[in-house]
């Protein structure tokens, strides 16, 4: 069975935090390597821990960065005040 997109990644993601995140189910369609880092979908603990480095050691300008990219991700794809006027607008013209 797969899951589809996790809502604890739209809910991280809607507070603007960068998320690793393992390529299973939906996972691709939110996460990305421009707001946080998509792993294969059995890592190994080394993989993990060199992500989790990676994103430890970033410079507070590229923080910034996945940061903004990832509430962007939310805001432009997952924000239910954006997608359920937009959702009925489509239906009324159907």
């Amino acid at each position: 069975m797969s899951e589809g997109i996790p809502v604890s990644i739209m809910e991280a993601m809607s507070f603007g935090v960068p998320v690793i995140a393992t390529k299973v189910g939906g996972t691709s369609e939110i996460v990305n390597q421009e707001n946080g880092s998509l792993l294969p979908s059995q890592p190994t603990a080394e993989m993990i821990k060199n992500e989790l480095l990676y994103f430890c050691n970033l410079s507070k300008m590229d923080q910034e960065k996945y940061s903004k990219e990832a509430l962007k991700t939310w805001k432009n794809k997952f924000n239910a005040a954006k997608n359920y006027p937009e959702f009925i607008q489509e239906l009324r013209s159907l």
